[in-house]
């Protein structure tokens, strides 16, 4: 009886160091100093990683790279569609949007800070920051949405 108890005991330990080892955070390297305050990762090879003072990362192989700042701004989420698609959003409005790989400057209804931003199955854009600074993406622009939602 005490050896089934013993081997029961061995066989739950090793399980638990094996979990243990598996997960894991190690520390990755980034070439930049600055806040880093969201990431989008779409698939396993590809993505980026926004953060303060305009500073933006994409994933080449298995590095993180810096991209050419396109604002000064702080920049506080990021949200991919695919490898060509994805959108930015941060400090004082800032809307950015990532077109054939490229990131541009969208025009933004607000100069509010925004905080997150999120697209439905639909292809329907959210952006929600200070103040109750809530928006939506339809047809091709962004419009505060209704209604509006105090602090």
């Amino acid at each position: 009886m005490k050896q089934g108890i013993k081997r029961t005991l061995f066989a739950i330990s090793g399980t638990l160091v094996a979990l243990n080892v598996i997960a894991q955070w190690t520390s990755i390297n980034v070439p930049t100093k600055n806040n880093l305050n969201s990431i989008s990762l779409p698939e396993e090879n590809y993505g980026w990683i926004v953060g303060d003072k305009g500073t933006m990362l994409y994933l080449d192989k298995d590095s993180w790279v810096s991209y050419p700042a396109v604002t000064d701004q702080n920049l506080y989420s990021v949200c991919l569609l695919n490898e060509s698609d994805g959108w930015a959003v941060g400090s004082r409005g800032t809307i950015l949007q990532l077109k054939d790989k490229s990131w541009i400057k969208a025009s933004s209804p607000t100069r509010q800070d925004l905080y997150s931003v999120t697209f439905s199955a639909a292809g329907i854009g959210y952006a929600a920051g200070n103040n109750g600074t809530f928006l939506c993406y339809r047809n091709g622009i962004w419009e505060k949405a209704e209604p509006f939602v105090p602090g």
